[in-house]
């Protein structure tokens, strides 16, 4: 017997006549309820039935967003296995962002067969929303992978071709020879700590994460050197391993920094009394928060008169600003080891017991390091 059965329906036409028409109905596996939906171009019963004749079977189980979703990134789940197995990022923080895109999904689609969202729905929502670019290729991201995750619920579907979006946000910009004299004052700072907490992140070119995870046993003062090995992550714990690194390859670098700035973090170490694997720049006895340290960036620049105008002056500015100095006295090679910018990493297969090997290997950068604030 077929799923679909025609009938005639009374429609007012053009002309503002009752006419008859034909139609079809069935019944939504997924929903139970009756749909109804024209016979078109049907002019007797006889054209009505081929015409149902033609139709494709009613999908006997509806495979929805919630359905495939529902274990999706999820520790333990058989989907967090595969991932882990193709090499794809397993760690708590990724999975809960995930986790994030995912709620947003689920409510604008869950109860949707994934075979029947289009890229018109999907493009026509993320045109309309106010996110940044960045964000949205990453829901794009993570929608993508849900039609990956369709097959192993006996869906086979294709995943459409959705644009991706261009990225908006400004980067940041670097900072002059005057403005950095300008700047690093220790008056112009909250307080002496966070003088010495951007100086080490200028000198070295660390991203805040970093320069905020920062611990004496990362200082090697006979060698003018430091040892970047961690960053502080958004709940404020320390992980031991840097940007796109792990517990297994944490992506260790060694940075040469200019003399004065050695002394001076010498100092403040021995200032501090602080134990050689604590965190060296805490805020009353916690480690210092992003938001608080960004403020406190923000206010020194207020007090040391430097106008920003249109340029996008922020924390990130002084990585910036170490990349474009440096390149004046060394290699590009050399700066893109010393800063983590380079695909060939030099510390991929070192440990802290090669530490030595890796610091003699730039000390022909000392002098360029020097010049830094010239």
């Amino acid at each position: 017997m077929s799923e679909y059965h025609p009938f005639k329906k009374n429609v007012i036409g053009k002309n503002g006549k009752i006419i008859q028409r034909w139609y079809y109905y069935y019944y939504d596996p997924a929903t139970g309820k009756q749909v109804q939906k024209a016979c078109r171009k049907c002019k007797t019963k006889s054209e009505a039935e081929a015409y149902i004749d033609k139709l494709p079977p009613l999908r006997s189980d509806s495979v929805t967003v919630n359905r495939i979703s529902s274990t999706m990134f999820v520790p333990g789940s058989d989907h967090y296995e595969r991932r882990r197995q193709l090499g794809k990022s397993v760690k708590p923080d990724t999975l809960v962002e995930c986790r994030g895109y995912l709620r947003v999904i689920k409510e604008l689609w869950g109860g949707k067969d994934i075979r029947d969202l289009t890229v018109v729905e999907v493009q026509g929502y993320l045109l309309k929303d106010t996110h940044s670019g960045s964000w949205k290729n990453r829901f794009l991201e993570i929608l993508g992978e849900i039609y990956s995750e369709a097959p192993w619920y006996g869906c086979t579907v294709v995943k459409p071709e959705f644009s991706r979006f261009t990225r908006n946000s400004k980067k940041a910009d670097i900072l002059s020879t005057e403005e950095i004299e300008k700047l690093f004052k220790e008056k112009n700072f909250e307080n002496r700590m966070f003088y010495v907490m951007f100086l080490l992140a200028l000198s070295g070119g660390m991203r805040l994460g970093k320069v905020r995870a920062f611990r004496p046993c990362q200082f090697i003062d006979k060698k003018q050197a430091i040892l970047i090995d961690g960053f502080l992550n958004k709940k404020g714990d320390r992980n031991p391993y840097n940007k796109k690194g792990s517990d297994e390859n944490p992506r260790l670098r060694v940075t040469i920094i200019a003399k004065i700035t050695s002394d001076i973090v010498k100092n403040y170490i021995e200032e501090k009394k602080c134990p050689p694997n604590e965190l060296l720049f805490q805020y009353e006895g916690k480690p210092v928060r992003q938001e608080y340290a960004e403020s406190v960036f923000k206010r020194a620049l207020r007090q040391a008169d430097i106008k920003t105008g249109t340029r996008k002056i922020v924390p990130h500015s002084l990585r910036y600003t170490y990349v474009t100095r440096m390149r004046r006295s060394a290699s590009a090679d050399t700066v893109g080891k010393m800063s983590g910018h380079t695909s060939i990493e030099m510390t991929d297969y070192y440990t802290r017991a090669a530490l030595n090997e890796m610091i003699d290997a730039l000390l022909p950068v000392t002098a360029a390091a020097d010049h830094f604030f010239a």
